[in-house]
């Protein structure tokens, strides 16, 4: 939140509206598929994020596996190895460099394959 915001709502500006915090129903949310997931993190914070998730009772069916390293070792790692259907790949990149990293990954992927990035920097128009 940018300053403002936080001085906005310090204020008390939103003490009249009628606002309701709503919880999906979890006991709804569906198991994820049989898929197999890797992830290649830069920081342990992610890395434990990710570990703390697999262990989900949705998450039974999925073979997860957490490395450190990021993008380069995910490149290392799949010039010989088959890729997985998904692959999780945390940057601390911004920009042109981590366009060039994920070309390199793109290179050792099979066509089939999923990659989500996790960054540190909020850039939508390395996103479109």
């Amino acid at each position: 939140m940018s300053n403002l915001l936080h001085q906005n709502a310090d204020a008390g500006e939103f003490d009249d509206l009628d606002l309701e915090v709503q919880t999906g129903d979890v006991n709804d949310i569906r198991p994820i598929p049989r898929v197999t997931i890797q992830a290649f993190c830069e920081s342990e914070v992610i890395a434990q994020t990710l570990e703390m998730a697999s262990r989900d009772r949705r998450m039974a069916r999925a073979h997860v596996k957490v490395h450190m390293g990021g993008v380069p070792a995910a490149v290392d790692f799949y010039n010989t190895a088959p890729t997985p259907n998904l692959i999780v790949v945390e940057s601390k990149l911004a920009g042109r460099e981590m366009l060039v990293h994920l070309g390199k990954l793109a290179e050792v992927c099979d066509s089939e394959t999923k990659v989500v990035v996790i960054g540190h920097y909020n850039d939508i128009t390395m996103y479109r």
